[in-house]
């Protein structure tokens, strides 16, 4: 049993194995806020620069899977472009991973997961714990309540201060613009999710419709939006071959 009366945290406490987990946890929170503050992610973000990446990926992909489409459908009353459920996804998305750039997502859970080792690491001393007995524990407990948080916090986030441009943008404005496929549309209805740059360089997201069902889209495959569908509220998109995308791009219309 550690001695009661020494509840005072101590350098060493965050160097020992049942400590050095949260010590690394704020290193990399620091980093992370470090990499932000020089301006390597810029305006929108780490995750925008590399936007091809796994990061975008799990970002877009994962999270307009589980929150986006769900809260579409939940609206709509319609099934239309609805995905299987995913359960890997879905765990994901309960630590916030989709709801918010996962850059940021990270950094709360860096420092969450920091400041509940220090709590842990007190009260443990406090209460006469042995800290090598339970360490693993705590790191487990910590872990499990760091994530949810995390969730929580990503969702009130995406809630309150949305990242994505919504309805500033005019729908026409679209029109001729070079949007990414979320994931594979559905290959009966033709029916899924789209992102798009504006103008601007927001990134928004819609429902879209695929005009050619004989050339099914696939997960972040290029589509070209032709028209708004005001009546049904979604695009009407076209996939576009690579030689395609070769041929706009330099005419400044993929963003």
């Amino acid at each position: 049993m550690e001695d009661a009366g020494t509840t005072a945290l101590l350098l060493a406490d965050f160097i020992a194995w049942y400590g050095i987990g949260y010590s690394i946890s704020l290193i990399f929170g620091i980093m992370f806020t470090g990499l932000a503050g020089m301006g390597i992610g810029g305006e929108h973000d780490i995750d925008h620069d590399i936007d091809h990446d796994i990061d975008h990926d799990i970002d877009h992909h994962i999270g307009h899977d589980i929150s986006h489409e769900a809260e579409h459908n939940a609206h709509s009353g319609d099934g239309a472009g609805a995905s299987p459920f995913n359960p890997i996804m879905a765990v994901l998305s309960l630590g916030g991973i989709g709801k918010y750039p996962l850059s940021i997502v990270m950094m709360i859970f860096l420092f969450l997961f920091f400041g509940a080792g220090i709590v842990s690491i007190f009260g443990m001393k406090s209460f006469g714990l042995n800290l090598t007995d339970c360490g693993w524990i705590a790191y487990a407990a910590n872990f499990i309540a760091t994530y949810f948080s995390t969730g929580l916090i990503a969702g009130l986030l995406h809630k309150y201060m949305p990242l994505h441009e919504k309805e500033t943008t005019s729908k026409e404005s679209l029109h001729g613009k070079i949007a990414k496929a979320l994931y594979s549309f559905d290959s009966e209805k033709g029916m899924g999710f789209i992102h798009v740059y504006t103008d601007r360089n927001a990134l928004i997201d819609a429902r879209a419709r695929n005009l050619e069902p004989d050339q099914p889209i696939r997960a972040n495959q290029d589509v070209i939006i032709v028209a708004w569908d005001k009546e049904n509220q979604w695009y009407e998109v076209a996939p576009i071959s690579e030689e395609d995308q070769r041929q706009l791009e330099p005419r400044g219309q993929s963003r």
